[in-house]
């Protein structure tokens, strides 16, 4: 595909996602659009959680229209995350540092370095979809502003010694999504979901689910299903988990 999508950048920005919706909600916008900031101030990841997004790491939202029913626009979140995984791949060198974790983020060495905030635009039915990107390229965000459930962060100048900046960093990331976008459509989720279970470390282990208002339990990761829910494997059976925290037990 490789459309080269017009790119608005902003030194700092109160959240990449909320310029992306403004600019919508203006009609003030060609897509598809790439918003970039070096800073947020009001960064946001998934469930409302704050994201921290200091200068020096890649702070982005990608405004578009899928070419898949709205019905499956979902699979964008592992669009994002394969096109993540690409990009930090091209930068690091090292395939068996990166990997994905369901649904959203991508990891490195274990440790988060990026996530993935997918929202949609328009009612009744959805018109646009917004892919909101936050990598660690120079720094993980202090322990006292993450959940206490959430993964050990890191970035890529701590585990590397050098990161790329925004700038450099941008064209792969670009690159990849557009790659990945075009796959969906093209060969369809099977082959974008192989890609991803490849590269997902968890497969075959012990995780404990947390859902919200339904209780947690645990299981094996088993795999995906059709429409990207996350299959955890318990004594009871197969059990799709759609929305909620996993967290796989390394021991």
């Amino acid at each position: 595909m490789h459309n080269f999508p017009a790119v608005t950048y902003f030194p700092e920005i109160d959240s990449t996602n909320t310029e992306a919706r403004r600019r919508w909600a203006a009609r003030d916008v060609s897509l598809p659009h790439w918003f970039l900031a070096d800073r947020q101030t009001r960064g946001t990841g998934r469930r409302g959680r704050v994201w921290d997004s200091p200068a020096g790491n890649f702070s982005g939202s990608i405004l578009f229209q899928p070419v898949t029913r709205a019905s499956e626009w979902q699979k964008f979140a592992f669009v994002a995350a394969l096109a993540l995984y690409d990009a930090l791949l091209a930068v690091v060198g090292d395939g068996e540092a990166v990997s994905l974790k369901w649904p959203n983020d991508v990891l490195l060495n274990g440790r988060k370095v990026a996530g993935i905030l997918l929202e949609t635009i328009g009612r009744p039915a959805p018109e646009a979809l917004i892919a909101g990107i936050g990598v660690n390229l120079a720094q993980a965000p202090a322990a006292a502003l993450l959940d206490q459930t959430a993964l050990p962060p890191t970035s890529l100048a701590e585990t590397f010694g050098t990161a790329p900046g925004l700038q450099e960093f941008f064209p792969h990331l670009r690159d990849a999504f557009d790659t990945r976008h075009a796959q969906l459509a093209d060969t369809g989720w099977c082959v974008l979901r192989d890609a991803w279970l490849a590269q997902c470390k968890a497969i075959g282990k012990t995780a404990s689910v947390t859902r919200t208002g339904r209780g947690g339990f645990t299981g094996t990761i088993a795999g995906l299903d059709d429409d990207g829910a996350l299959l955890i494997r318990t004594s009871g059976g197969i059990q799709r988990v759609l929305a909620g925290d996993v967290r796989v037990r390394e021991v």
